[in-house]
């Protein structure tokens, strides 16, 4: 419910943007940051010259294969906005 002068506090908001809980902000900081830096293609030793995502070392014997992983970005940050947030 607004405040008395009509403001809105960061709760409401987010509560009204269905951002309440931590886990939700978490998923949310995860794919909005996951999909900025996969069109930026960032880092660039998780991508090959044409595009792709190289695969993970320890999981694949491609000679093209990298220790750093795509994946680790998002994660990064769902575990920021959940901690932090």
């Amino acid at each position: 419910m607004p405040a008395k002068d009509g403001s809105i506090t960061t709760k409401e908001l987010l509560v009204g943007l269905k951002l309440g809980r931590p886990c939700d902000r978490a998923v949310c900081g995860a794919v909005v940051i996951g999909t900025a830096a996969y069109l930026a293609r960032w880092p660039k030793a998780c991508f090959t010259e044409d595009g792709e995502l190289r695969p993970f070392k320890k999981l694949s014997a491609e000679p093209d294969a990298t220790y750093k992983h795509f994946l680790l970005v998002p994660l990064t940050a769902a575990v920021v906005c959940f901690l932090f947030t």
